[in-house]
């Protein structure tokens, strides 16, 4: 079209970018915002909420403001990306602020997405009071029966721990469709209260209503401990009933459930059974739970399986594997799992940095440790707190006091949990 000498207009330029978004294509679509600058349609708002949209989708937030600041006269669209955007890329403060600008500029009233992405802000700041604020004036914009408006602030409440206020918002809602029970069942069930999930989701079924795979897989995310196994195989039943065995997502929560609900064996059951499908979630799932339940052997032998399968490992499954080597105090295969990741270009990020610490650390070789922390730009709590503790236990005492002093001048600020093993440590050691 630009070889035939036919510029597009603002209708082309917003279709051009919309599928550059679709197709994942940011650098072809910066390529074309420079086209949409130099042409005569710069300032048209379809092309500009086509960049907008297609920036924040790209968490390049900055380059979208960029744009939202240079349009002259804002339309809803227009307001609504922003305040979406900066929502859903942790600028709730910005999301509310230009919520608030939105409104005193008064030239368009906010729709139901629009509040919905304030709710969402206000969830994500654990901020119920400025939540209550804004939905009296979607009841007043005439929201107040909204099925998405009521379906956000629903998900509000129950992200601030308002677990009664969000069921009472959401039996507002005159019929709830899928996405509605979804996002109550998840707020009960990442709220701990597995009861009152499965309870709802009994009453979902009986309207009549299907549950699909998010449904179950946030039912299983409620299923953390041995107490709550029982609910965990109910759900696991329902999912062979109407064939959701097949989704490995699903398998993926399934094996997640069974390790945290200490039943490995089942974990190692739901495992053979999905490991021609197995993608990397479930290699690393099945890893960590036998580094959890202490089976650093099982460890070894299913890194071995995982290597020669299509499933790559990242930095998680290299976490582990350093891990069981500490445990087993094999500072040789250590070595052979870091030369296995440096071969294969695998990122050696701050996790494995720590693997490396602690395997270096149980096997003895306390000067390697110190070499590969002093290497590290930003050392975290857990790296400092690895090096301590293994120069305490290895009779280091006044060293590690050093380190712990000088980690405390650093302002580094440990957890309670790590800061009370730390200290015993140092006080055994002295």
């Amino acid at each position: 079209m630009l070889r035939s000498g036919v510029m597009p207009d603002q209708f082309t330029f917003g279709s051009i970018i919309r599928a550059c978004s679709s197709l994942s294509a940011i650098e072809l679509g910066k390529q074309v915002h420079v086209h949409v600058i130099k042409s005569e349609y710069g300032s048209h708002l379809i092309a500009q909420n086509a960049l907008i949209a297609m920036y924040t989708k790209f968490g390049q937030i900055t380059d979208a403001l960029d744009v939202f600041s240079g349009i002259t006269t804002k339309d809803l669209i227009s307001w609504s990306s922003m305040i979406a955007g900066f929502s859903q890329l942790g600028y709730e403060l910005e999301a509310l602020g230009h919520f608030k600008d939105m409104l005193s500029h008064g030239a368009y009233w906010p729709n139901e997405f629009v509040f919905g992405s304030a709710f969402s802000a206000c969830g994500s700041l654990k901020q119920p009071e400025y939540g209550s604020q804004i939905h009296a004036m979607s009841v007043k914009f005439g929201l107040g029966r909204d099925t998405f408006a009521i379906c956000s602030l629903s998900d509000m409440y129950a992200k601030c721990g308002l677990l009664d206020t969000a069921k009472t918002a959401f039996y507002q809602i005159e019929r709830p469709d899928l996405v509605s029970w979804n996002t109550i069942i998840a707020g009960f069930a990442y709220g701990g209260d597995i009861d009152e999930a499965m309870l709802l989701f009994s009453q979902m079924r009986h309207l009549a209503l299907s549950p699909d795979d998010i449904t179950v897989r946030s039912l299983l995310s409620a299923c953390t401990s041995l107490i709550t196994l029982n609910q965990g195989m109910q759900i696991h039943s329902y999912i062979i009933k109407v064939g959701f065995d097949f989704d490995i997502g699903v398998c993926n929560s399934l094996l997640s459930m069974c390790a945290k609900c200490s039943d490995l064996y089942a974990a190692f059951k739901m495992f053979n059974e999905i490991t021609r499908n197995a993608d990397l979630v479930s290699w690393n799932t099945i890893l960590t739970a036998c580094m959890q339940h202490n089976h650093a052997g099982d460890v070894f032998s299913l890194f071995k399986l995982m290597i020669p399968s299509r499933n790559k490992p990242d930095h998680i499954t290299l976490a582990n594997v350093l891990g069981a080597c500490g445990e087993i105090v094999s500072l040789e295969m250590g070595e052979q799992v870091l030369c296995y990741a440096i071969k294969t270009g695998l990122k050696l990020d701050i996790s494995v940095a720590n693997g490396l610490i602690d395997m270096y650390m149980k096997c003895g070789s306390l000067s390697s440790s110190q070499k590969l922390f002093d290497s590290i730009e930003n050392p975290d709590v857990v790296t400092w707190s690895s090096l301590i503790v293994g120069y305490a236990q290895f009779g280091f005492g006044e060293e590690a006091l050093k380190l712990f002093r000088k980690m405390r001048s650093l302002g580094k600020n440990l957890g309670n949990l790590i800061q009370h093993a730390t200290r015993k440590t140092l006080a055994q050691a002295n």
